[in-house]
């Protein structure tokens, strides 16, 4: 039986089918390069294919609030610790269907590194490929570091300070790119940033 591929005569038609059935194969954790963070240990990397995905997003920074349906895409879970430092990082990777060829990095506000769906939906709407981190700690509630970033009251907790304040950004930034340019098979043409407040630095 000829495969999906040849099974058509007109190129017209092939080409775009051949192209979505690879991209459909390309959203598994074997089939992707993973990416090398200096100072970090990948400890995990998950890929699923997410469609239909409909979300609502509250007012983040400059992108008002609005609600996103029949979204279309690779969700990308890499967990990674800094050696010594005692921290657990989650980044997620969304990259849609209909790329537009460009990385967007995302952040959160106040304390909070990242937001997920409020971040990463109205990106991939627009076509990037988009990254978000919890820099280390939970989005949930104010993120308030009373919560994380104490190791005892009067105790600061530095290294999961300095994820929050640089750290976890840049790695997002390395982890995001590389998926994206192993997925795609191409490097992003140009990279945006977009965040909010402190935690979106």
């Amino acid at each position: 039986m000829p495969s999906l591929c040849t099974s058509f005569t007109s190129i017209l038609a092939v080409v775009p089918l051949c192209y979505a059935n690879r991209r459909l194969t390309r959203c598994s954790a074997t089939q992707l390069e993973h990416p090398v963070v200096f100072g970090a240990q990948i400890t995990s990397v998950t890929a699923t294919h997410v469609h239909p995905y409909s979300t609502s997003s509250t007012q983040n920074g400059a992108v008002p609030a609005a609600n996103y349906t029949n979204l279309n895409f690779c969700n990308i879970k890499v967990t990674y610790t800094h050696p010594g430092y005692n921290d657990i990082i989650h980044v997620n990777v969304w990259l849609p269907s209909e790329w537009n060829g460009r990385f967007q990095g995302t952040g959160g506000g106040g304390w909070i590194t990242g937001h997920t769906d409020q971040s990463l939906a109205p990106a991939i709407a627009q076509g990037y490929a988009a990254a978000s981190t919890d820099g280390g700690h939970t989005e949930s509630g104010d993120g308030m570091p009373e919560t994380w970033a104490l190791l005892s009251p009067g105790n600061v907790n530095h290294n999961l300070l300095q994820d929050f304040a640089s750290v976890a950004l840049n790695d997002m930034t390395v982890i995001g790119k590389a998926i994206t340019t192993s997925y795609y098979g191409s490097a992003p043409t140009f990279s945006y940033w977009n965040g909010c407040s402190t935690g979106g630095r």
